[in-house]
């Protein structure tokens, strides 16, 4: 009767906690179906597609009863490392009761709510759904190292295929499952924000309908402006008689790589053909093809036909421009067998057959897939991790203590009351200071291996276009925190930075997440499912530039002994000047072109510089000791040369036969940052992936093998000081850095001497 009562009272306990459970999650199910019929329509992504880790803009259609209502947005995802995060800033108008801002995914799960604010930072209005990695109704994601090629072209006629969907499989080489091209044809859907590019590999303008490209909003073609000068590509492709939109005053003028001066025939396709190996013509004998004539070119022409360019590669800030002076939309390309073959070769003139990804299979392969990471950026934050004053407790001494307190409070205790005291009742205190004892070497053990304040690691990388005086300083840091504690983080400058020229414009700071799907991975599924309390980021538009936007975090939490991946960057202006007479001095032979450089440059700064480098084409001058400030510097007389893959793989003669060498195999396991970023800030000079089995693909912007080759030198140097900090609760965090490595990248400009004909 006792045992049947008991399971009744079970019984009922189960009914009442079903009952609890169905009536909350009937209101939360409820609570999701009335606001799935919200009149507030939201879309993320580049046209729909989200770069997981990466910036990319979301839109809101608000109804016209909120449109002079809301004017700030909130959008609360999961980031890299499973917190809840809230980024909310000032909506910006696009048009038709459209309106944008910025948000950045960190996991394929979880909860995302889209919000509208009012002035006073209330909701008005707002969205909730469940994020997937597929199927998801207003975006698309991919992994953080998929590539994303974005063209923007006039929508095309009903059923007519757009320029997108016809060459994107050849424009990026081959996709694979992670790879996505989209078409943008309405001016509204352009992000109005220079981050919201920063997802995309490639931008490809068509500029063959005059009327449709003016309806761009002129802060979308700033927008464009700012992401090239920030490290972008763009390709446009302009049709001859749509010269007036890069002449003086018109909406592409930046862009321009010359003087446009109308528009020419040309009666050959010979070089053209030679472009892409088609052996079949594209004119034929009576046909002629028009090009959009360009005098005055800035940067290289690639391609010409009769001394008129059909391919301009143009350097832009730390960007490029590539420039194809005819209209490859037209039927006569299109109906020519190798437009595709030479819309492929015109992609690898930027990174060449290294950085091309030919097959999936080759994608997909990871010799470092046992590491936890695919990516470079992934073997960058093993060494950021370690602190020299953390030290790991090892196990086997854990075990120990373990052990002996077992001993210590079983038969050490007994022996202690019964054989020396003779009083068993003693036990009660005994046991207890026991207990005390073990805790106190314990708690003295935990608090001897860990720093008792916070701890820093970081790498500075500043890259400085010299002729425009552009600066971006990118920072990767991990932050250690020994006690549990909520900060506000932000990033900016040293007082040393505006004694060396450095002007401040825009800051931002983020967290950093992990590639691919291992442990910690923004791909991995496995969800931990620890209470985590929710951050804010908040964003706040440049008061010099409308397309800039500066970022902090607020109210961060640090749990006890943890780490904190970040991101940073900031842009702005160097104010000092470089000194360049390089010149590069091309020899045809009948083989192949050679160049070599020579003439000096200055250091442009007022610190020294060591470990200097000066990368040019396929050569890299390595320069002896260190480098004063205003020194001057002599290719030929102070240099050492080696060819960029060498110095990257390390290749040295073998000493069994000195008419052979070897490169040093890759070790996914190193830790030194410093080669590391050399191999991120150079990765297809040295082979790419073919050689560390690593893709570059999360952070590229980094990679600058593509700009030596644009009458374009590019000096390396390491400093001695900081030049960047994040500030913590708005104090410098000067003496809470454990380690810092700060490099410098100088864009220095070359002049092209004329070819000599080498007999």
């Amino acid at each position: 009767m006792h045992q049947y009562s008991q399971l009744s009272l079970a019984v009922h306990r189960v009914a009442i906690v079903s009952l609890i459970l169905l009536v909350t999650l009937g209101g939360q199910l409820t609570a999701q179906s009335e606001n799935s019929s919200s009149p507030l329509q939201v879309s993320a992504g580049v046209a729909g597609v989200a770069k997981l880790g990466h910036w990319v803009p979301v839109q809101f259609d608000v109804p016209p009863e909120l449109a002079n209502v809301a004017n700030k947005f909130r959008v609360t995802v999961l980031d890299g490392d499973d917190t809840p995060n809230s980024m909310v800033g000032p909506l910006v108008e696009t048009g038709d009761g459209s309106f944008q801002g910025l948000m950045q995914f960190g996991r394929t799960y979880g909860d995302a709510t889209f919000e509208l604010l009012d002035a006073d930072g209330k909701s008005v209005v707002d969205v909730r759904t469940t994020i997937r990695k597929k199927n998801n109704e207003f975006m698309e994601l991919i992994p953080s190292t998929g590539r994303l090629l974005a063209c923007i072209e006039p929508s095309t006629e009903k059923d007519a295929p757009s320029f997108a969907s016809q060459f994107g499989i050849a424009l990026l080489g081959g996709m694979t499952d992670d790879d996505r091209i989209v078409s943008m044809g309405s001016p509204t859907e352009l992000p109005q924000k220079a981050m919201a590019y920063e997802s995309c590999e490639t931008l490809i303008l068509l500029a063959n309908d005059d009327s449709w490209i003016r309806k761009i909003p002129t802060n979308s073609i700033r927008a464009i402006e700012a992401w090239v000068r920030n490290g972008g590509h763009l390709v446009i492709a302009a049709a001859p008689d749509q010269g007036s939109l890069f002449q003086d005053d018109g909406i592409l003028q930046w862009f321009a790589p010359g003087k446009v001066a109308g528009e020419v025939a040309a009666g050959s396709s010979r070089r053209i053909e030679e472009f892409c190996s088609s052996k079949e013509p594209y004119l034929g004998p009576d046909d002629s093809m028009r090009l959009l004539k360009i005098n005055d070119v800035e940067g290289r022409t690639v391609l010409q036909e009769g001394g008129t360019p059909l391919i301009i590669r143009s350097p832009r800030g730390l960007g490029e421009v590539t420039f194809v002076t005819f209209d490859p939309t037209e039927k006569q390309f299109l109906n020519w067998s190798a437009s595709k073959r030479f819309a492929q070769s015109l992609m690898k003139l930027r990174i060449g057959e290294e950085g091309t990804q030919a097959s999936s299979d080759t994608r997909k392969r990871s010799a470092v897939r046992h590491s936890g990471y695919e990516d470079l950026v992934g073997q960058m934050k093993v060494p950021l991790e370690r602190f020299t004053s953390l030290r790991f407790i090892p196990f086997a001494l854990i075990a120990a203590l373990i052990a002996l307190y077992i001993l210590c409070i079983g038969v050490g205790d007994w022996f202690l009351v019964g054989r020396v005291f003779k009083k068993h009742e003693l036990t009660w205190l005994t046991f207890p200071l026991i207990a005390a004892a073990f805790c106190a070497i314990a708690w003295y053990a935990a608090a001897a291996s860990r720093p008792s304040t916070i701890q820093i690691n970081q790498v500075e990388l500043i890259d400085i276009d010299s002729e425009s005086g552009h600066v971006r300083t990118t920072a990767w840091a991990n932050l250690y925190s020994p006690a549990g504690q909520t900060v506000d983080l932000r990033f900016g400058v040293e007082d040393i930075a505006s004694d060396h020229d450095l002007k401040q414009e825009t800051s931002r700071i983020t967290w950093l997440g992990l590639p691919g799907d291992g442990l910690g991975g923004m791909l991995n599924r496995a969800n931990p499912g620890l209470y985590r309390t929710g951050y804010r980021q908040q964003f706040s538009p440049a008061s010099d530039d409308s397309t800039g936007m500066s970022l902090d975090m607020r109210g961060v939490e640090l749990q006890v002994s943890s780490t904190r991946p970040l991101f940073a960057q900031w842009n702005g202006k160097f104010e000092g000047r470089a000194e360049s007479r390089l010149e590069e001095s091309r020899i045809e032979s009948r083989l192949q072109l050679s160049s070599r450089l020579k003439g000096t440059f200055t250091n442009p700064f007022d610190f020294p510089l060591r470990d200097c480098k000066l990368f040019h084409n396929d050569l890299v001058y390595i320069i002896r000791g260190t480098l004063p400030p205003g020194d001057v510097v002599d290719i030929r007389s102070d240099t050492t040369e080696k060819t960029v893959r060498s110095f990257l793989t390390r290749r040295t003669r073998r000493a069994d036969d000195k008419n052979k060498s070897q490169s040093v195999a890759w070790d996914s396991r190193d830790v030194n940052l410093n080669r590391i970023m050399h191999m991120m800030m150079f990765y297809h000079g040295s082979g790419g992936q073919n050689y560390t089995g690593l893709t570059n693909a999360y952070h590229d912007f980094v990679e600058m093998t593509p700009n030596v080759s644009m009458e374009r030198a590019i000096l390396v140097g390491q400093l001695n000081d900081r030049v960047s900090t994040i500030e913590i609760d708005g104090n410098g965090a000067d003496g809470l850095y454990d380690s810092s490595l700060t490099l410098v990248r100088v864009l220095l400009p070359v002049e092209v001497e004329n070819s000599k004909r080498k007999r």
